[in-house]
This record gives structure tokens, C-alpha cells and sequence, in this order.
């Protein structure tokens, strides 16, 4: 897990994804590291949450809102 974790990190700081294939791959290390089958990215934009970024299987279609409409 470490391993993967390190993998992704290295990756990040690397700069070469794009901010939306930096999120997937977090997306990626998370479910790896935690056995997940699928993750989500959410980041708010004003009272809401707004999926950036979804990998695996059950999580949010990017776009999907939480909160108040």
C-alpha cells in the first residue's frame, strides 16, 4: 500500500498530469490504499459540493452535486 502511495505521490509532485488526471489518480491511490471499489473528488463551490473527478465503480458522475440546491 505504501508502495502505491509513494507511486502516486511521485506522480503528483512530477507535475506532469493535468489537474483533472491528478484527481483521478488520487482517486486511483485512495481506492488502492483502502481496498475501495470506487472513489470520488469533491470540492466545493459555494454552499455545494461538486464532483470533480470519479473512479471505480459506485461513485459520482462528475458534474453530480451534494448539498443545497
Amino acid at each position: 500500500r505504501l508502495a502505491a502511495l509513494a507511486s502516486a505521490q511521485a506522480q503528483i509532485a512530477a507535475g506532469g498530469p493535468s489537474p483533472q488526471e491528478t484527481m483521478e489518480l488520487i482517486g486511483t491511490a485512495a481506492c488502492r490504499l483502502v481496498a475501495a471499489g470506487g472513489a470520488a473528488i469533491l470540492l466545493p463551490d459555494g454552499e455545494r459540493l461538486v464532483c470533480r473527478a470519479g473512479v471505480g465503480s459506485g461513485s459520482l458522475l462528475p458534474g453530480a452535486v451534494a448539498g443545497p440546491s
